[in-house]
């Protein structure tokens, strides 16, 4: 049954990197960024590399917590949520490279909302890890 569950989950992976549209980008360098869409890129990785740091700290102390993110499903292990969460960071930066007009927004964006995940985690550590 766990055999059956990595494979799945790995199509899911494999079709989420396809189906950005950027494994075929036929220009492989639209534009060079701008000091402006560099700082969106570093907010970016700071909100994700939060994110990333509290998940598997929300799931590895202890308690009765459930993983919110369906993908993931309710008890996630290490692998899984490195996998995971290294995907979602490639297909973003693929998608900010491929796709210029999109860099600003989409890394603001995508760098918020991983700040936002942190702070359930760490609130959810707060109120039911031991």
């Amino acid at each position: 049954m766990a055999r059956r569950s990595v494979q799945k989950f790995n199509a899911i992976v494999l079709a989420t990197i396809l189906l950005s549209g950027c494994a075929f980008n036929p220009k492989p360098h639209p534009r060079d960024w701008t000091k402006e869409e560099k700082a969106a890129a570093v907010t970016y990785f700071v909100g994700h590399g939060a994110d990333t740091w509290t998940t598997f700290k929300h799931q590895n102390c202890g308690g009765d917590i459930r993983e919110g993110n369906q993908f993931l499903g309710e008890h996630p292990n290490d692998l899984k949520i490195g996998v995971f969460m290294a995907t979602c960071a490639l297909v973003v930066m693929l998608v900010a490279h491929g796709y210029p007009e999109l860099r600003k927004p989409l890394l603001f964006t995508s760098g918020g909302w991983g700040l936002y995940l942190s702070m359930r985690n760490l609130s959810a550590i707060e109120r039911y890890g031991d």
